[in-house]
C-alpha cells in the first residue's frame, strides 16, 4: 500500500516525515492503522493533472543545512534548479534506463514523488514519468517564461519540467515529467 511505501521511505531517511520533530523511525506514525498523514489524495479521474498548485514548503530548510546534507551534483540539481547531463542511465548512477519496479522519493526530504507505473521511455534523455503521486509535485512558471517547471511539493526543491499535448499514449493525464536523476532517490519493491 501506499501507507507501506510512506513508512519504508521515513525509515530510510532515519525520521519520520510527517513529524516536525526529528522522531526516530520506530515511532513512525506511517506505519500505524489510524495514520493517514503520508497516504496521497486520491488522484484526479478526470484527465487532469495531478501536480499541485500551490507548494507546501513545510520540509524546506535554509541552504546552509541542504547544502550540508545533500551532494554538490544534488544542491546543484534541487536548490539551484541546474540540469542533470542527458543520458544518466544506471551505469552512470541515474534512472533513465532503469525499468524496476518500486517508488521514487524526492533526494533532499524523501517524499514520494513517482512510482515505476508511472514511468516510461520518452526518449528525452532523463527519467519520465506520465503522472505524479497526487499533490506530491508542484508546478510553477519556469524562469525561462517557456516552460512549466515542477518542484517537490514538500521541500520545494528542483525536479525538472512537465510537458503536456505531445501526442504519447499514456493513461491520462498524460503528461511528461521530465525529471533529473539527481532529484531523486528510488527504492526497489520487495
Amino acid at each position: 500500500s501506499q501507507r507501506r511505501v510512506r513508512a519504508e521511505s521515513c525509515l530510510s531517511m532515519g525520521i519520520c516525515l510527517e513529524s516536525d520533530s526529528k522522531s526516530a523511525p520506530a515511532q513512525c506514525p506511517c506505519s500505524g492503522s489510524d495514520s493517514k498523514a503520508h497516504v496521497p489524495a486520491e488522484p484526479k479521474r478526470n484527465g487532469e493533472s495531478n501536480c499541485a498548485k500551490k507548494v507546501d514548503g513545510r520540509l524546506n530548510k535554509p541552504d546552509e543545512e541542504w547544502e550540508a546534507i545533500l551532494n554538490p551534483m544534488q544542491f546543484n540539481i534541487l536548490r539551484l534548479g541546474g540540469t542533470d547531463p542527458k543520458h544518466m542511465t544506471v551505469a552512470k548512477g541515474g534512472y533513465d534506463d532503469l525499468e524496476d519496479q518500486g517508488s521514487y522519493f524526492c533526494a533532499g526530504c524523501g517524499s514520494l514523488v513517482y512510482t515505476s507505473e508511472m514511468k516510461f521511455d520518452c526518449g528525452c534523455g532523463w527519467p519520465g514519468f506520465w503522472d505524479c503521486v497526487p499533490l506530491a509535485v508542484c508546478e510553477l512558471p519556469d524562469r525561462d517564461g517557456q516552460r512549466v517547471e515542477i518542484v517537490c511539493s514538500m521541500c520545494t526543491g528542483h525536479l525538472g519540467h512537465v510537458f503536456r499535448g505531445e501526442g504519447y499514449e499514456n493513461p491520462p493525464p498524460n503528461e511528461r515529467h521530465c525529471v533529473n536523476s539527481s532529484a531523486l532517490k528510488f527504492a526497489a519493491q520487495r
